[in-house]
Parts: structure tokens; sequence; C-alpha cells
């Protein structure tokens, strides 16, 4: 079995009971679908987003409503975009991410966004949230640009096994504290690449937890698929987003 290291510098999509996909293109932006608030040099004021007067749900709200089935109307939100891409039918679609005022972090995925973004921006978001799949997305939400650049960038959140252990078990304590933070951004190290297939993959951590990864119905589906090959049995690190 090999053991080279090599460092898999492309995004990631972690999803399903874990899975995990890759995705990597070129980013455009719509300069007519802004309001911004801030200049890239400005500092987030994230105690406009905290003000209950402002009537803002943080995406952690978001997603617990969701996962209780309490999810009701309309909703505003903000996060930080952590990556934007088109899927196999150039749909354009996103990631957010954001932290309360309690320092919980948590994602969302927008699907069929109306307009494209860039990586890094801050946004406010209106819309109907749902779950697909157990997946927490907006489906074209209202979009306004309050910053053009993040001053404190989104911090990946690193996983061990421990976090992916029991990530089957939808009743295990680490499936429920992972679906808790909906799409967040996060990381793998030192994993074994295996199975490698046309739209999954598998991760293996320490040669016993496993983790599946999902990189199907993209724009360059084909492309990743092709990445992956040529590091099939290699260990790799990875970055990418968590589907539960």
């Amino acid at each position: 079995m090999k053991t080279n290291k090599k460092n898999f510098y492309y995004s990631l999509i972690i999803g399903g009971a874990i899975i995990l996909s890759a995705l990597v293109f070129k980013v455009t932006f719509d300069g007519d679908a802004r309001n911004v608030r801030g200049a890239s040099s400005d500092i987030v004021n994230c105690d406009a987003y905290f003000d209950p007067a402002n009537g803002y749900t943080s995406l952690y709200e978001v997603i617990s409503d969701l996962n209780a089935s309490q999810a009701d109307g309309l909703y505003k939100t903000w996060g930080t975009v952590t990556k934007y891409y088109l899927d196999s039918n150039n749909y354009k679609n996103f990631y957010m991410q954001s932290t309360d005022q309690l320092g919980n972090a948590a994602g969302i995925m927008i699907y069929q966004s109306n307009v494209a973004v860039s990586e890094g921006s801050v946004l406010t978001i209106e819309g109907y949230p749902t779950l697909y799949n157990n997946l927490p997305e907006f489906v074209s939400p209202t979009i306004n640009v309050d910053y053009d650049v993040n001053s404190s960038p989104v911090t990946t959140y690193q996983t061990d096994s421990a976090f992916w252990q029991n990530g089957t078990n939808r009743y295990s304590l680490e499936f429920l504290s992972a679906q808790s933070r909906g799409t967040i951004k996060i990381a793998l190290q030192d994993v074994l690449l295996t199975s490698i297939n046309s739209g999954n993959a598998t991760a293996t951590i320490s040669g016993t937890v496993t983790v599946p990864l999902y990189y199907a119905y993209l724009n360059n589906t084909s492309d990743i698929y092709n990445a992956i090959t040529s590091l099939n049995g290699y260990t790799v690190d990875l970055v990418g987003y968590l589907h539960c």
C-alpha cells in the first residue's frame, strides 16, 4: 500500500451521513446584485446582526429549527460565502457560514441562487429554509451583499476520527452534534483515498474510520474524478463542506 503523503488542494464538499465532494471552478461576481454596507477594509459590524431589533436569525438557529421540524415562515439571516460553484446544469449555488453571539458556528447551502457571489463576501439572506435529503438549504432567496470581504475570514473546522465515528448512526451523539452545524467548512488530515468512482469515493482515517466523499452532479465532476483518481491509494489532506 502506498504511504506517500500528498496535499489535495481541491475544495471538497462533505455530505451524506457524512459525504465529501470536490469543487474546482473560477468565481464570478454579478456587480448588479449588491447593497454593500462596508468596503473591503471595513470591519464587519456583527452587533448589527446580533441586535434583535434588526430581525436576524442566526444560521445556527435556522439549522436547529430545521432539524426539529420547527422552521416556519420567512427567515432573515447572514453569513460569509465559503464556496461558490456551478452544478451540472450550470445553476449557481454556494455555501455560507456564520457564528452567533454565543460562538455557535453553522453553515447552509444556497441552491439555485439568482445571482453570482464572491467567496469571502458577507451576505444577508431572506427566504424560506428547507431540508432536502437532510441537507439544509435556501432555494432562490433574496440576497444582499453587506461587505465585499469579511474582515475576519471563516475558520475551517478541523475534524478527526472521533468526529466521524458513528457517522452513519443518525441517533448517535456524534451524528447529532455534526447535524447541528449544518454545512460548515471542515478539514480532514492524513486520510487514505480509496474506492474511487465517477461521483464518489472513500476516505479512511487511521485505518478504521471511513468518510464517504461525494462530488456528483457538478459542472466539473469529470475533472474532479480525474484528479482524485490520480491520488488513489495516497494519504491526503481534504477541505470540504459537511452534509449530514
